[in-house]
């Protein structure tokens, strides 16, 4: 799916802005699932938050 996105982002506005994009993209998720509270904190939730940040 990234691919479908990405190639097509490199295509119309070059490979420079779709690495800039991709990089961006997983700092941007990287930082909060450094942030999440643990399980012992918050429950199931922790894990349900760390799912969906990897997959974004």
């Amino acid at each position: 799916m990234g691919a479908f996105v990405l190639g097509h982002i490199g295509d119309v506005f070059g490979r420079k802005r779709a690495l800039v994009s991709t990089v961006l993209l997983m700092g941007v998720s990287t930082v909060p699932v450094g942030c999440l509270p643990t399980y012992h904190q918050i429950g199931v939730a922790a894990p349900a938050l760390l799912v969906t940040l990897r997959l974004i």
